[in-house]
């Protein structure tokens, strides 16, 4: 029971992170096209984006706690051990390559002589998101965990088949 609990928090929680980075996948070619002040009057739409970090954090906690209660089955537990890795992979490509321009930037709400070369180098780790370690992190993370979880219920099914038992 334990487990299912913690799958499904688990993929819940995924589905919250993925948001932000489909968001930004979809919206980009429109912004890029932007003047400045567009550019920056859009900007506020990502104020409280910060909140998505809960979700991160939490999610990458489910998916440790998900990764002990699966110990001991194999595959289920690799796969959901590396969603944990993959996710920790993902919030580093982010503070590495988008989170500095949002320091230089004051969270695009100062206009920096520049503004154009720094969006473009704070937005170069967003375009390239679609082939980015960071999506693909998350791409597999949840593909790792949905299959882990039916690797998982694979087995739990087969442990009570009739067709296995000894006794047959």
């Amino acid at each position: 029971m334990m487990v299912r609990i913690a799958e499904f928090t688990s993929l819940v929680l995924l589905a919250i992170c993925l948001m932000p980075a489909g968001a930004h996948v979809f919206e980009m070619p429109g912004k890029m096209a932007m003047d400045r002040d567009a550019y920056f009057a859009a900007q506020a739409i990502y104020n409280d984006w910060a909140l998505f970090g809960i979700a991160i954090g939490l999610g990458i906690v489910t998916l440790i706690v998900q990764t002990w209660l699966m110990r001991g089955s194999g595959l289920p537990a690799w796969l959901v051990g590396a969603a944990v890795v993959l996710l920790v992979v993902a919030l580093g490509w982010f503070f590495l390559r988008v989170y500095p321009m949002n320091v230089v930037t004051q969270n695009w709400t100062v206009v920096p002589d520049n503004w154009q070369a720094v969006r473009a180098s704070g937005r170069a780790g967003m375009r390239s998101m679609p082939r980015s370690p960071s999506c693909r992190s998350w791409r597999c993370a949840s593909r790792w965990c949905c299959a882990a979880d039916q690797l998982a219920g694979a087995r739990r099914v087969g442990s009570n088949s009739p067709a296995r038992s000894s006794t047959g």
